[in-house]
C-alpha cells in the first residue's frame, strides 16, 4: 500500500472526470444530475483548498484537474489549490445545520463555483480517460 503523505515538497494529483453528456439533464432528487455533479465537485474542491490552508497561506500540496466530457472532451482546469482559490465566482446555496435542540434549520452560504452544470452530447468516457492519462503522465514527469 502506498502511504506517502501529500506535502508541498511531495504534491499529489487529483483528477476529476465529470460526465457532461445529455443524460445529465435527467432529474435527480430536486434538480438535475448535472446540477448535483457540479455541486459535488465544487464542494470537494472547496474542501481540498481548505485542507491545504494553514493560517492565511494555501499550501500547494496537490494539483487538481477537472475534465468534462459530453459534446467534447476538455480540461476545465489543471491548477494548484492556491490558483483555484483566486476564482471569484460564487453562488448562494442553502444547507441544513443543527439548531442546537435536536432539529435543523436552513442557512444560506456562499459556495465557490469551479464547475458549472452542463448536459450536452454523447458520453466519450474513453477519451476523457485518455486526457486524464496525459495529465497524470505530465504530472509524474514533473513530480517523480
Amino acid at each position: 500500500m502506498y502511504t506517502q503523505l501529500l506535502s508541498s515538497a511531495n504534491p499529489g494529483l487529483i483528477v476529476i472526470c465529470i460526465d457532461q453528456s445529455t443524460s445529465m439533464a435527467d432529474r435527480y432528487a430536486d434538480s438535475s444530475k448535472s446540477d448535483f455533479a457540479a455541486l459535488a465537485v465544487n464542494r470537494v474542491i472547496s474542501e481540498i483548498i481548505t485542507s491545504c490552508t494553514a493560517g492565511d497561506e494555501i499550501k500547494n500540496r496537490c494539483q487538481i484537474s477537472a475534465i468534462g466530457y459530453g459534446s467534447s472532451v476538455r480540461t476545465l482546469f489543471n491548477e494548484k489549490p492556491s490558483e483555484l482559490a483566486l476564482i471569484n465566482d460564487y453562488e448562494t446555496r442553502i444547507r441544513r445545520v443543527s439548531d442546537g435542540i435536536a432539529g435543523t434549520i436552513e442557512e444560506p452560504f456562499d459556495l465557490q463555483v469551479f464547475v458549472k452544470p452542463v448536459a450536452n452530447g454523447g458520453t466519450p468516457m474513453a477519451e476523457a480517460f485518455q486526457e486524464a492519462y496525459a495529465i497524470a503522465d505530465q504530472f509524474i514527469k514533473l513530480n517523480p
